[in-house]
């Protein structure tokens, strides 16, 4: 069981664990590449679950032939019109919503002296904040990591973990270190840097799903912040 009084560290997926955009995001990518390249339909056939935008924008690149030079420059191109699109479509929409649970949860994570609680978003910074404000849950995420510099998952979570050291100034420990997300990328991304990993049933993969690959703890959703809690503290085991 871990020391309740030493400092926990939970870094959040976004979309499919606290919120959803309601299919948002695959339309802004969608304008965007229609906008930029003159080509309809470019997103047909790709699953984002788990993936950085930047990951996505690659595959995207691929599928629809699409020649550049410089893939840094092409995505800090491409990222300032997928902003914009965003937050025009975003704001259009009565599709995004946040999961049950979800702000109650977070409250009493705020409230608890030793949690503290980051984003690890394969989103952009821009667009994830955007969301976040909509649904009123900005406060608890001042920083994190996310797509705008880092490709990969793993190298991302580690980003949010490394952002969370400066920010809070809090010597955090990988054995107190959670990773909370609903795909298989967010667990192998935990593993990968030593974290915990808590793996969630609210977006595209089934509990059976995501139980093959091996998570340390499972929950269908953040309803249950009683559960939630004696997880992350180490008090109960799954």
């Amino acid at each position: 069981m871990a020391d309740r009084n030493s400092p926990i560290l939970l870094i959040f997926d976004l979309d499919g664990t606290l919120a959803n955009t309601g299919g948002v995001g695959r339309k802004t990518f969608e304008l965007t590449f229609y906008e930029m390249y003159g080509i309809t339909n470019a997103a047909g056939g790709v699953k984002p679950a788990g993936k950085t935008d930047q990951l996505i924008f690659e595959e995207l690149l691929k599928r629809n032939s699409v020649v550049y030079i410089d893939f840094a420059q092409e995505f800090k191109q491409f990222s300032k019109h997928y902003i914009a699109n965003f937050k025009m479509l975003f704001a259009k929409s009565d599709k995004p919503f946040i999961y049950d649970g979800v702000k109650t949860l977070l409250e009493r994570l705020w409230m608890t002296n030793n949690v503290y609680m980051v984003l690890g978003t394969g989103n952009l910074r821009e667009t994830a904040t955007v969301h976040l404000q909509k649904h009123g849950i900005s406060k608890y995420f001042p920083t994190g990591g996310f797509s705008n510099n880092v490709k990969q998952r793993p190298q991302l979570i580690k980003r949010a973990f490394d952002n969370a050291v400066d920010h809070y100034r809090v010597p955090f420990k990988p054995e107190q270190t959670w990773v909370i997300g609903d795909t298989p990328s967010d667990i192998a991304a935990g593993k990968v840097n030593g974290f915990h990993t808590l793996a969630l049933g609210s977006g595209k993969f089934t509990i059976d799903e995501l139980r093959e690959h091996n998570p340390e703890a499972l929950l269908d959703d953040l309803t249950d912040s009683e559960k939630f809690l004696s997880i992350v503290s180490k008090a109960d085991t799954i």
